[in-house]
């Protein structure tokens, strides 16, 4: 549940889907593409109340039952337990103005797209392949190569 409020705000702030999007909804039980866009009211609520500071267990709560009444999963015991972490992690996000949000992923995740300035962080081993020449043989060249490509004016080494 915890990703499909990501998912909700990653959607409405950058117009993709969360990474995991595709697993949480094969976890819950949401094959059907209109129950994820039912789900979205509530979903939407469930993050206005974490922005407006209102009580995890309680947000929590309410979304466990919205989801047991709209889902064809029963969250065990463990899963009605409000991941406190997460969504402390979730409102502490909220907090930030949504154009100052940045996404942050892999470079497999953001293969074939590409953004006006990309931060890479690069080990030592990173920097020294750099100045070596990267070796189109090796896979971490590779993925280093699709990292720094994924910029259209700058890439900068965080």
């Amino acid at each position: 549940m915890c990703t499909l409020l990501l998912n909700e705000l990653v959607q409405s702030t950058f117009g993709w889907p969360a990474v995991d999007l595709i697993d949480a909804r094969a976890s819950l039980g949401i094959m059907e593409s209109d129950t994820l866009a039912e789900l979205r009211p509530h979903l939407r609520s469930a993050l206005e109340r974490l922005a407006g500071q209102g009580n995890l267990a309680g947000i929590w709560a309410d979304l466990a039952a919205t989801m047991v009444t709209m889902t064809p999963v029963e969250p065990s015991k463990g899963q009605k337990r409000a991941p406190r972490t997460a969504l402390a992690d979730l409102r502490t996000r909220l907090e930030v103005a949504r154009e100052g949000l940045v996404p942050g992923m892999t470079c497999h995740q953001a293969k074939g797209r590409e953004w006006d300035r990309v931060g890479v962080r690069l080990e030592e081993a990173d920097a020294a392949a750099l100045r070596r020449g990267l070796d189109p043989t090796d896979e971490a060249h590779r993925a280093l190569y699709v990292a720094l490509t994924r910029t259209r004016h700058l890439s900068l080494a965080v």
